[in-house]
């Protein structure tokens, strides 16, 4: 019976799958093309000027408040670097958001530097950047306005930001602010090594 239908709409079953395939398809590709999370452009010194003069500073707002979390480092250890990247040092960090996007981080001192969005009209990124003293980078990375983490950074010698697979080196300090699930249940309120 199910072949005398399908047969009389002229499509078979496995055109019928197909069709059903591409129709629950097509909004994930959708969805996904128009929510990356990645700048359009390699980060740069040149870009973060670009970044300073265009960021749709009006409407993306990092949570305002006072944070604690943790300090990692790149780690020292061969395996270790290339299986996590870093090391807790064992130390507490505190991060201050201020109105307008402005970061205090404790391991900076007294410094307040404000940090812009890299999105753009077209993308939307979970990452605001901006310049300390000593021609060194600040990352804050947000999830939906709440800070993650923040990162002190340097260029390498081409210009690039050292962030993740951009630049060659390594970041200087980070401050991760959410624990583990498991440090949570565990009631960790340190960053004991």
């Amino acid at each position: 019976m199910k072949h005398i239908l399908d047969s009389n709409t002229n499509t078979t079953p496995t055109s019928n799958r197909k069709i059903k395939f591409i129709s629950i398809l097509w909004p994930i590709v959708f969805f996904t093309a128009n929510c990356g999370g990645i700048p359009p452009e390699p980060l740069t010194k040149e870009n973060i000027k670009q970044f300073v003069r265009s960021s749709p500073q009006n409407f993306e707002q990092l949570k305002t408040g006072n944070f604690h979390g943790c300090v990692h480092v790149p780690a020292k250890d061969p395996i270790q670097k290339l299986i996590l990247g870093f090391e807790t040092t064992g130390e507490t960090c505190t991060v201050t958001i201020t109105k307008n996007n402005t970061v205090e981080i404790s391991f900076l001192g007294a410094d307040a530097i404000p940090v812009f969005s890299t999105g753009t009209a077209q993308y939307n990124t979970d990452t605001f950047i901006g310049e300390s003293k000593n021609n060194q980078v600040l990352i804050v990375q947000h999830r939906l306005g709440e800070v993650v983490s923040v990162t002190q950074t340097v260029y390498d010698k081409n210009g690039n930001i050292v962030y993740g697979k951009s630049g060659q080196g390594d970041y200087i300090k980070e401050c991760i602010l959410q624990m583990t699930t498991a440090e949570r249940l565990a009631g960790k309120k340190d960053c004991g090594k």
